[in-house]
């Protein structure tokens, strides 16, 4: 009798502590993965920006097996631009992966991308362009800066203003219809020029220079209709 309920007095208090430790787990926030910087950022001039988009997940690094890399001298691509942007604002993307657009270059989309450039075509925050083959989005090309700033601008508050464009040599050389664009990029210190007093507006935008751009916008965005 004696080991019957000392056998039963053990099951017990081991299904007790098994419901507590149960309980005690679900009551826990989640650990926060370590974020791990990538090796080749410490020389950008946008590191600290590059470092903090990582690491909220708006930006995003390769791995060789070993370590992480941003690459932040190489252009950003039309679809990696769609994905940072709606990231950027908090958008999520998978109610629209099904969205049915008159974009003719779909199956140019990498796959990964697909849901965030339909989301961003499909609120108004990229562009399609017209083509010989109907409207496109080019995913796979490089964003040029002029249109990096006339994305970014149509989301900030504020106006143009010329004063600061007239500093630099080259902002002539903006096509016409990203001129007032650029204009209010550079008033809002979204898009900065370069030390030889270039803007360069027609270069391919790069990821450092597109991560400080973000971080620029940050809080001067308007609310996106979803």
């Amino acid at each position: 009798m004696k080991k019957t309920f000392s056998v039963f007095i053990a099951v017990f208090f081991g299904f007790l502590l098994t419901v507590l430790l149960g309980v005690f787990a679900v009551g826990r926030e989640p650990e926060k993965p370590v974020f791990i910087p990538p090796c080749d950022v410490e020389q950008s001039f946008a590191r600290n920006e590059i470092l903090a988009l990582c690491e909220s997940g708006v930006l995003e690094c390769a791995s060789d097996g070993e370590r992480l890399y941003f690459f932040p001298e190489e252009t950003v691509s039309r679809a990696a631009f769609a994905r940072a942007l709606i990231r950027f604002l908090g958008i999520d993307p998978e109610p629209y992966r099904t969205a049915v657009l008159p974009m003719v270059d779909e199956a140019d989309v990498p796959g990964a991308d697909l849901s965030y450039v339909k989301a961003a075509v499909f609120l108004g925050l990229v562009p399609l362009y017209q083509t010989e083959n109907g409207l496109a989005y080019s995913p796979r090309e490089s964003i040029t800066r002029q249109e990096a700033a006339y994305l970014l601008a149509s989301l900030s508050e504020g106006s143009a203003s010329t004063s600061k464009t007239a500093l630099f040599s080259d902002f002539a050389e903006t096509d016409g219809i990203f001129s007032a664009a650029v204009e209010k990029a550079v008033a809002c210190d979204l898009l900065v020029g370069y030390p030889d007093g270039t803007l360069r507006p027609r270069g391919e935008l790069t990821r450092e220079e597109f991560a400080l751009m973000l971080t620029r916008a940050k809080g001067k965005q308007t609310t996106v209709q979803k």
